[in-house]
């Protein structure tokens, strides 16, 4: 091995690599029959430093969080994916007038009964438990799929007596709503407006019955959300399971989004390795460790999607020897080898911390679920004042969004995570001989190097390369135990 040290005053993040997975096995064959400069091996497809490290204030993300306790109206809107308890609102995809007498003066038939169906999300969800006409609570309970809500059970006075409400909750066997079906009918021509054939399979839904009163509607129509449990997903623990309800495990939501067709990456079970998830989420089980609860557009990238979910789980995707893996970055890992100058063939590049990229002061968005279900928007102010004296008195802040985690707590705990890891985000790089083969993306390894002062310095792997010169080429970043989570 060269002994002489070659810094680098930049941030180098793991290699982010999404589209085409499939063509990775062929490329490994045409690679090793002809000649080739480097082939990549395996590498963390998606990590969250790349996005943290960035300094983006997320405007566009908070602007979207922001639309979830809206109504919007249209029937091309993009529906969101909802994983654990979250309140939201919905799209009005259908609206009409019903119930009127044309045979009294100045009352137009279809007039005094408004109809609506408000699509909330995809998939199969769990119960509704609260129901809100604005910021007035008109239900508290349990609603399951093709249950009603009236007058029997509100909660509020001021609209006792003047809504039926009815539940779809997505499955993909639903039938028509009776409610619509039975009441969105022209009382003059007898034309059908809501058919058997509306039956929104896969969509979870809310069908709305609103006699026209002055006083309850005096404001107009109501903005309606609802406090719902999360979709109904596999358990990676046994696939024959499955998983819902609040507090979703990260493992079980990742693997949803992966292998969902519809909204998702759509791989095949045998592109996952379930081994993985099922360690990932045993790890995520402890109850110190952040749940998934949250809402995900459709309208956004894959890669941006699985991020969410892999930041709000502390995880990483790493794809090794055609399989898709889930590593969490928890503080339980060791170290599997050791290199030193027995086995490190090349110069070392060690890549240092920009200051651009170091925080002493970060600011979280998101929904926090302490006030009763709410699921107000708040905000999380973390700093640390022994960063910023070491960074000069000179503030080094950021916003970030966090929409899939609603505790506050976890959310402090991330936050305090996120300040320390941009202080030990030191990369290394340097060529291994090829009895280092197996080495994987996301391990933990030791490097003693006296001339760079490391001894047993631990770092984790972020990518391997088989070089032309048939040695292992190897990107690594800083770990220290201590500050995962």
């Amino acid at each position: 091995m060269k002994t002489s040290l070659h810094i680098c005053l930049q941030a180098f993040f793991a290699l982010i690599i999404w589209s085409q997975p499939a063509l990775a096995g062929p490329m490994i064959g045409a690679a090793l029959a002809s000649g080739f400069k480097s082939f990549l091996i395996n590498m963390i497809v998606s990590a969250i430093t790349n996005k943290i490290f960035g300094k983006k204030n997320n405007t566009a993300a908070s602007a979207a969080a922001s639309g979830l306790l809206v109504n919007k109206q249209s029937n091309n809107e993009h529906i969101p994916v909802v994983y654990g308890k979250r309140r939201i609102g919905g799209t009005r995809t259908f609206i009409t007038t019903t119930g009127g007498d044309s045979t009294v003066e100045g009352n137009q038939a279809g007039t005094n009964t408004l109809l609506m169906c408000l699509a909330l999300c995809e998939g199969q969800m769990g119960n509704i438990s609260q129901i809100f006409f604005n910021d007035t609570k008109i239900f508290d309970g349990t609603l399951a799929h093709e249950g009603t809500v009236d007058d029997s059970n509100d909660v509020a006075t001021d609209y006792s007596g003047h809504f039926t409400i009815e539940y779809k909750d997505g499955r993909s066997t639903q039938t028509v709503s009776t409610l619509l079906k039975n009441a969105a009918n022209d009382t003059v021509t007898g034309t059908e407006q809501w058919t058997n054939n509306h039956t929104l399979k896969g969509v979870a839904y809310l069908a709305l019955k609103l006699p026209f009163n002055a006083e309850a509607y005096e404001g107009g129509v109501p903005t309606v959300t609802c406090v719902i449990d999360g979709k109904i997903i596999r358990d990676v623990a046994n696939l024959s399971n499955t998983a819902a309800g609040a507090d979703q495990n990260g493992a079980d939501v990742l693997h949803d989004y992966l292998t969902n067709s519809v909204y998702g990456k759509g791989l095949a079970d045998s592109d996952v390795n379930i081994a993985s998830f099922q360690t990932a989420k045993t790890y995520l089980a402890n109850s110190s460790r952040p749940k998934t609860n949250g809402v995900l557009s459709t309208q956004d990238s894959l890669i941006d999607n699985v991020e969410k979910i892999l930041s709000a789980s502390n995880g990483m995707l790493v794809y090794h020897n055609g399989e898709y893996k889930l590593k969490i970055k928890g503080n339980e890992a060791s170290a599997t080898r050791t290199f030193d100058t027995s086995n490190i063939l090349t110069d070392v590049t060690v890549s240092l911390t920009d200051i651009k990229n170091r925080l002493n002061k970060i600011t979280i968005n998101f929904a926090n679920s302490d006030s009763t279900t709410n699921f107000n928007d708040d905000v999380v102010i973390r700093s640390n004042s022994t960063y910023l004296t070491q960074d000069a008195s000179r503030t080094l802040e950021t916003t970030i969004d966090m929409p899939l985690i609603t505790n506050k707590s976890k959310i402090e705990t991330m936050g305090d995570y996120i300040l320390d890891s941009t202080r030990d985000a030191m990369i290394i790089t340097f060529e291994s001989a090829h009895t280092q083969f197996g080495v994987e993306a996301g391990e933990i390894i030791k490097v003693t190097l006296d001339d760079y002062g490391f001894s047993n310095k631990q770092f984790r792997v972020l990518q391997t390369e088989l070089t032309p010169e048939n040695t292992i080429s190897i990107v690594a970043q800083e770990y220290t135990q201590s500050i995962h989570i």
